[in-house]
């Protein structure tokens, strides 16, 4: 007998990986033909493609700063997840912390995310943070 994992534990296992660092349990959450979209006029924005795309965002993003989440909230949908985040950024170059939120609508397919789109609160502020760095 199989048991199909919850919308909501995907969610707090994808939550639980990136606060803890550990991306190859973050990675094992994750389709093969994952998409994740970015807003375009970030510094990493853009779409990526499958789990090597999705780690190499996350090296993209990492290189400017070390990413910490603070507050989470999931919410589960017919097709997948909405996770609601308070989120900062740590700057490798200087220290200086940028906190925001953001919004990310997963949908999962075979208990797997194969679509991430992420939303920021304040795109401006988030490019200004990283123009910086």
């Amino acid at each position: 007998m199989t048991t199909k994992t919850s919308h909501r534990a995907i969610g707090e296992g994808l939550i639980a990986g990136m606060r803890e660092k550990d991306i190859e349990a973050v990675l094992a959450l994750m389709h093969p033909e994952l998409v994740v979209i970015e807003p375009e006029s970030l510094p990493y924005g853009g779409t990526w493609n499958g789990r090597e795309g999705f780690a190499e965002l996350l090296e993209r993003l990492m290189s400017f700063g070390e990413l910490s989440i603070h507050e989470s909230k999931i919410h589960e949908t017919d097709d997948g997840l909405v996770m609601e985040f308070e989120i900062s950024f740590t700057s490798h170059k200087d220290g200086e912390v940028f906190r925001t939120t953001a919004v990310e609508v997963d949908r999962v397919e075979d208990g797997l995310v194969k679509e991430i789109d992420i939303f920021y609160k304040d795109v401006a502020a988030t490019n200004e943070f990283f123009a910086r760095q």
